[in-house]
C-alpha cells in the first residue's frame, strides 16, 4: 500500500505539472505556491476546468500496474545478500559519477537579488 501511494503521488504530480505547464508555459513556480493561500477557490476552479477525477483514476491505475509489475519483476531482490565490498564499490562509483556531473553545472546564468541587508 505504501508503494502504491508513493507512486500515485509521483504520477499525479507529473500529470499536474503537465497541465500547469500547458496553462502557464512554465514548470511549477510561485504561482502554484500562491494557490495554496486560497485552497477552496482554487480547488473549485481546477475541478471545473480540468478532468481531475479522470486524471486521478488514470494515476491510480498506472500506480497499481507499476506496483504489480515491479512486485513480479523484483520479488527476489530483497532476498539476495550483497557484500560490504560491493556496496562500498557502488558507493564509490556513485560518488565519481556525481563528481563528474557536478562539472556540468554552471551558475553564471543565475541572477541573485541584491536585496536589502538589515544590521
Amino acid at each position: 500500500m505504501g508503494f502504491f501511494l508513493f507512486w500515485l503521488v509521483q504520477i499525479f504530480l507529473l500529470s499536474t505539472e503537465y497541465f500547469f505547464f500547458e496553462e502557464f508555459k512554465s514548470r511549477f513556480n510561485t504561482v502554484a505556491v500562491d494557490y495554496l493561500f486560497y485552497p477552496h477557490e482554487v480547488f473549485v476552479n481546477i475541478w471545473d476546468s480540468y478532468p481531475v477525477a479522470k486524471v486521478l483514476i488514470a494515476c491510480a491505475v498506472a500506480s497499481a500496474a507499476w506496483v504489480f509489475v515491479a512486485g513480479r519483476l523484483f520479488r527476489e531482490i530483497w532476498d539476495k545478500t550483497v557484500s560490504a565490498r560491493l556496496r562500498i564499490g557502488m558507493l564509490g562509483g556513485l560518488a565519481v559519477v556525481c563528481g563528474l556531473l557536478s562539472l556540468t553545472i554552471s551558475l553564471k546564468g543565475n541572477r541573485f537579488s541584491k536585496g536589502t541587508h538589515r544590521q
